[in-house]
């Protein structure tokens, strides 16, 4: 592979330790609970509700963001640490897990001037409580799989979304921009307990130079 031969491995490393761990079975269209298997085996209790299975999806992504800026700053191996900047929920890095699991929030982290990533993100954002709008209803109706005794999404209905994101600009112009996200959507009745939850996500590689062995190895692996 070209960029293997190139200074810098652990430029290549980063890019595929986050296209490996941000990787979760992506839904194009809501579906019914449970999903247990589509979140690489964090959830396995097929029994759980929804609404379960959003917070224990929302608590892993809350992990991972942590988890995956610890391993990317000792790969770049220079001093700049990742910036936090903390919104509602958290705010503050003492927040309880009680108001993470009632409140809105997010944490965005930017690495800056690293030996390998010369500029990065990796951002976290958990909506709770939303009210949806007759759009955006009709945008979730026009996509729905729908199954027998699946929630008919409507107007008014309330809504909840987690979201890990991250983007990798690296030094060395032979190893490409990396770009991922993974996401779940919840969706509760206003006039009743159904509720019905999708996940969704990807990952991508934006290379300056164009190897065709670079791009068959990152869709293989």
């Amino acid at each position: 592979m070209m960029f293997l031969s190139l200074p810098k491995l652990s430029s290549v490393a980063i890019c595929f330790f986050v296209a490996a761990t941000t990787k979760v079975d992506a839904f194009a269209a809501p579906k019914s609970m449970p999903v247990s298997k589509a979140v690489g085996g964090s959830i396995n209790d097929a029994s759980s509700s929804p609404q379960d299975i959003f917070e224990e999806f929302a608590k892993f992504l809350i992990n991972h963001q942590t988890d995956m800026i610890s391993k990317i700053e000792q790969a770049d191996g220079s001093e700049n640490a990742f910036s936090r900047d903390g919104w509602g929920a958290f705010a503050n890095d003492n927040d309880s897990s009680d108001e993470q699991q009632t409140k809105s929030g997010g944490i965005t982290r930017v690495i800056q001037g690293g030996n390998v990533v010369e500029k990065g993100a990796c951002s976290l954002t958990i909506i709770r409580n939303g009210v949806l709008t007759a759009d955006r209803a009709a945008t979730i109706q026009g996509r729905q799989q729908q199954q027998e005794g699946d929630l008919v999404v409507q107007e008014g209905d309330i809504y909840s979304a987690a979201a890990l994101s991250v983007v990798l600009h690296t030094r060395n112009p032979f190893v490409p921009t990396f770009r991922s996200d993974v996401r779940i959507f919840l969706v509760k009745s206003a006039s009743d307990d159904s509720a019905v939850a999708w996940f969704g996500g990807g990952s991508d590689l934006t290379p300056y130079y164009l190897i065709d062995e670079d791009i068959s190895k990152f869709h293989k692996d």
